[in-house]
């Protein structure tokens, strides 16, 4: 198992959480669950994990990739796909395991040239803003115009 997060999905199914066909979470009793938007976009809920201790968050992505693929979507190198690109839809036809790379193929190619365009331009601001403030003479050769016309072009653009 590889992080806490997974641990916590393993705890949910274990109590006797489950997913839904079309990606609705039910607590143990069958009732649907309340879920909430986390701020990357992936609907969660919260599991408690002893009565008078706090509750943990559980990913509906998570849950339905360990019902559906078993222990195989928790090993090491392995990301829950969302085949639609959309975080939300966690219906069984949409979720599938792989690896990085796979799961970044399955964003929409305008999306994630979007998504390029934002890190280099604000890794560009801060190294700037680095320069500018704690080497006013432009000392660690990173400054405005240091990573060429490429990088600028892309900043104005």
């Amino acid at each position: 198992m590889r992080s806490k997060l997974a641990a916590r999905t393993v705890l949910a199914q274990r109590l006797g959480y489950n997913v839904t066909e079309a990606g609705d979470p039910r607590c143990p009793a069958g009732k649907e669950i309340k879920t909430s938007v986390s701020n990357k976009g992936y609907l969660k809920f919260s599991v408690p994990r002893r009565p008078g201790d706090r509750d943990r968050t559980v990913f509906v992505h998570q849950l339905v990739a360990l019902q559906w693929f078993g222990k195989r979507a928790l090993e090491e190198g392995t990301q829950v796909r969302h085949l639609n690109g959309c975080r939300t839809d966690n219906r069984k036809t949409n979720i599938s395991i792989g690896t990085p790379s796979e799961n970044q193929l399955d964003i929409p190619p305008d999306l994630r040239r979007r998504r390029v365009r934002k890190g280099v331009r604000v890794a560009a601001e801060r190294s700037r803003r680095f320069s500018a403030e704690e080497f006013p003479q432009g000392g660690n050769g990173v400054g405005p115009g240091a990573w060429g016309s490429e990088i600028d072009h892309l900043l104005h653009n």
